[in-house]
């Protein structure tokens, strides 16, 4: 015998009530609310995607990335002041950046800096960083900005940032004093792993 319709699972219900479940253990994870607006006209069915892959963000594990490499693609990156000259540093600077992008982690923003520095930058400064895991089959990314990690005289990279990496609209309309804009000393961006998604046909 058919169900009666009072009986029958409306999917929008249902999805309706994993939207509100996953909103409150969102606001749950973060001890506060969530964003409310700008849903209007977006299927519910993408909505639920979203709080799901914000429920699974929030309810990720963290560990560094040297642990991730040891485990994940089973990469120990050599101690730079083992590295003797500068083919052996270049090879293992390569050797690293091709290990996290297998892993999903990107590097950008080196162009400023020598093989031997961005080296130490990765292995001393980013691989020892807490960091959020993605979770598995998630396909997330995560990026390393090496402008970020910054200097004595630019602690933060801001400077660094606008001297060779930021855009002229940017430089026209930062509110603070700007540095002279100059040409980065090295050419290695263009060369660097970039996400499958975003690869150029």
């Amino acid at each position: 015998m058919p169900e009666s319709p009072e009986n029958e699972t409306n999917p929008l219900i249902e999805q309706a009530l994993r939207l509100g479940e996953l909103r409150k253990e969102v606001m749950h994870r973060i001890d506060g609310p969530t964003f409310e607006g700008g849903t209007e006209g977006i299927p519910m069915e993408t909505q639920v995607s979203f709080w799901e892959h914000v429920l699974a963000f929030e309810s990720a594990e963290e560990s560094t990335l040297a642990e991730r490499l040891k485990h994940e693609a089973c990469f120990v990156p050599v101690e730079p002041d083992e590295l003797k000259d500068e083919t052996a540093i270049s090879t293992a600077l390569w050797d690293l950046i091709r290990a996290l992008a297998s892993i999903r982690v990107f590097v950008f923003d080196t162009d400023h800096l020598c093989d031997a520095d961005l080296y130490r930058l990765l292995v001393y400064g980013a691989l020892p960083e807490p960091r959020m895991v993605p979770p598995a089959g998630s396909q997330w990314n995560c990026r390393i900005d090496a402008c970020e990690h910054g200097t004595s005289d630019d602690p933060d990279g801001t400077m660094t940032w606008l001297r060779y990496y930021a855009s002229e609209d940017v430089r026209s309309t930062w509110e603070d004093e700007v540095p002279p804009r100059e040409n980065p000393p090295y050419d290695r961006d263009r060369f660097l792993p970039v996400p499958p998604e975003e690869r150029q046909p």
